[in-house]
């Protein structure tokens, strides 16, 4: 996971400021890929018994992932940056490809997930959970103040 883990650091450093960090990963919650998404998600992130979240299905993840981000996360990947080629669609099809190769094979079932917190959790953030044979996967993208 180094690869994809290193160019989302990149983007999380690039589009930092005086007043934000970003914290962008990809990670393997579990090996189980029977296991819950939500209570897996839940711990992994460890959110408190009252915070909800809801789960969308992606019926078309490589159409739909990080399609519609909030106005808070347009610059995450759309602004070029020193020594990455890609940008805009294009990183988001190339980070595509290193989910899959990551993984192995296509996942089985691609999650949006919106966290409803009670507090803070973050300033905006874009999280996805990836199901497949392998286990359950983690897409993060956080800004924080």
């Amino acid at each position: 996971m180094n690869k994809i883990n290193d160019i989302l650091k990149a983007y999380a450093k690039a589009n930092s400021d005086e007043y934000t960090g970003n914290d962008y990963l990809f990670v393997k919650m579990s090996d189980d890929p029977d296991a819950s998404i939500n209570t897996t998600f839940r711990s992994y992130v460890k959110l408190k018994d009252e915070e909800e979240t809801t789960l969308h299905l992606l019926t078309d993840w490589t159409r739909d992932f990080f399609d519609h981000p909030s106005c808070f996360l347009e610059g995450w990947f759309y602004d070029p940056i020193p020594d990455h080629p890609y940008h805009g669609k294009e990183i988001v099809q190339f980070i595509i490809s290193l989910i899959i190769e990551e993984i192995g094979t296509q996942p089985t079932e691609v999650y949006s997930v919106h966290v409803h917190p009670d507090g803070y959790y973050a300033c905006a953030f874009e999280e996805y959970v990836f199901k497949a044979n392998s286990g359950l996967y983690l897409f993060s993208m956080q800004t924080h103040d």
